[in-house]
C-alpha cells in the first residue's frame, strides 16, 4: 500500500457545509455535507443542482464561499474557495473538491489547531 504523499493530510469528518455560489450575479446557497477536510481543502458531497450552477458561472475557474463549523467547535468558518475537481458517484450524487483561496489568517490557524488535535487523537 502506498503512503499518502499530501503535504496536508485529510481527515474524514462529516459536518454540514453551506456552498455560496454567485452565477450570473444571482446568489445561491446550497446545503451539503463534508466528506473530508485538510488544512488547505475540503471535499463535499452534493447533487447535480450544484454542478449545474457551477457550470452556469461565466468565470473560470469556478469559485464560491464555504460556510461551516467543525464538530465540537464554535468558531464559524466563512472561506473563499475554488473548485479543483468533481467526481460523479451516481446519477445524482457528486463529490466536489474545493481548495481554500483566501490568504492565511486567523481561520487558517484555528483550522490547523483543530486538525492537529485530531492527528494526536488515537481514534482518528
Amino acid at each position: 500500500m502506498q503512503s499518502d504523499r499530501r503535504l496536508f493530510p485529510r481527515y474524514d469528518l462529516v459536518f454540514p457545509v453551506e456552498v455560496h455560489l454567485d452565477p450570473q450575479q444571482e446568489k445561491q446557497i446550497f446545503s451539503t455535507e463534508s466528506c473530508n477536510i485538510s488544512q488547505k481543502s475540503i471535499e463535499v458531497s452534493c447533487d447535480e443542482q450544484i454542478i449545474n450552477t457551477l457550470v452556469a458561472q461565466k468565470s473560470y475557474p469556478h469559485t464560491g464561499r464555504l460556510s461551516f463549523e467543525l464538530p465540537n467547535n464554535q468558531y464559524p468558518f466563512d472561506i473563499a474557495a475554488q473548485v479543483v475537481s468533481h467526481r460523479r458517484l451516481s446519477q445524482h450524487q457528486f463529490l466536489l473538491a474545493f481548495i481554500f483561496t483566501e490568504e492565511e489568517n486567523s481561520w487558517n490557524v484555528t483550522l490547523a489547531e483543530y486538525l492537529k488535535k485530531l492527528r494526536s487523537t488515537p481514534d482518528s
